[in-house]
């Protein structure tokens, strides 16, 4: 590789700090041994990709500022793996407005990003929180769980999962039972019993929780504490690792667990991507295999840019559809200390 050639420069404005930390720092786990990798083997051409990494604390107010900097000062080629809805779409505008630099690969899957007016400036990698919550009341329907209730997170992101868990159950003539809320930012040591005497108050068979895993956990606690078993269910964003590691000790909280993923399993998959990524990084996750397939398809792309297919070493190519290449979600269950799959949604 020539070190004199000019770097590929990539954004990635991440929660390294916070309460919803795990996730950023997970996703970061995951990514940066593809791209040193990468650049270790001759890099894009002879140039090397610079990962330039900002911390947003997941306040779209900062991760703002961070996009200013990377469109304004470091002159990025592009932008990659940012973490959240309030904080993508904050920055969509500006996106649109610059219309050059592309987000690659966030780690969300709201609507904003996925329809006009800013469909042009992001490329997905995951299935959207429509799939993910259409295939987990799916899911609970074949069980036999018609009442199903849902705790979000007050803002755009709980609000894109509140609303796909409402369409789902519509297509059944069904609809919400009961519903409550939680504001960004809470914690894990957070009381959430408000929001469990609201839930539990219409008798749901099944909650879906549409947050992040520290307030997720919380309520977890709270509801188990009460004497609630019934299945709660998160999807992809609340860090399913992170949140086990929270309820893990406490009595009947780590139990009837249902998450929704939109990566294999990295443990069990022997997928050569999945192998490869148990090899590299210490600690796998979902995520973290999500931030390392991320980069594996962004570092091909900058190999190939007009291709439709690419081979990243998963069980088929990723094929896009226009702006979109994954639909599967894949369900899993936790319970007594394990991780059981269930299948793969598409």
């Amino acid at each position: 590789m020539d070190v004199t050639a000019a770097p590929i420069k990539i954004g990635m404005s991440a929660p390294l700090s916070g309460p919803a930390k795990a996730l950023g720092n997970q996703l970061l786990a995951g990514s940066r041994p593809v791209f040193n990798s990468t650049n270790a083997a001759g890099g894009i051409n002879g140039r090397p990709i610079q990962l330039i990494v900002r911390d947003d604390q997941y306040q779209p107010t900062q991760t703002l500022r961070n996009t200013i900097q990377f469109l304004r000062h470091d002159r990025v080629d592009g932008l990659f793996s940012y973490v959240g809805t309030p904080t993508v779409t904050k920055i969509l505008p500006l996106l649109r407005e610059n219309g050059k630099v592309t987000l690659y690969f966030p780690f969300s899957g709201a609507q904003p990003m996925r329809i006009p007016p800013y469909s042009d400036n992001a490329v997905h990698f995951r299935a959207s929180y429509y799939a993910e919550t259409a295939a987990l009341v799916r899911y609970f329907q074949s069980k036999g769980i018609t009442r199903i209730a849902v705790l979000y997170q007050v803002d755009a992101y709980g609000r894109n999962g509140w609303y796909g868990v409402k369409l789902a159950l519509e297509k059944s003539g069904k609809s919400i039972v009961s519903e409550a809320t939680y504001r960004r930012g809470s914690t894990f040591s957070s009381s959430y019993q408000p929001q469990v005497q609201l839930i539990m108050a219409e008798k749901p068979q099944a909650i879906i929780c549409i947050g992040t895993y520290q307030p997720a956990a919380g309520f977890i606690r709270d509801l188990r504490a009460r004497g609630h078993g019934i299945p709660v269910a998160n999807i992809s964003f609340s860090g399913a690792e992170a949140l086990i590691d929270l309820v893990a000790s406490i009595p009947n909280a780590a139990d009837n667990l249902v998450f929704s993923h939109v990566v294999p399993n990295p443990n069990t998959s022997r997928a050569p991507a999945a192998i490869e990524f148990r090899k590299t990084v210490k600690v796998p996750t979902f995520i973290s295999f999500e931030g390392f397939l991320n980069a594996k398809l962004l570092v091909e792309i900058l190999k190939s840019p007009n291709q439709s297919a690419y081979e990243i070493g998963l069980a088929e190519p990723v094929r896009f559809d226009g702006r979109q290449a994954k639909n599967s979600v894949y369900l899993s269950t936790y319970s007594h200390m394990q991780w059981q799959e269930i299948g793969v949604f598409k």
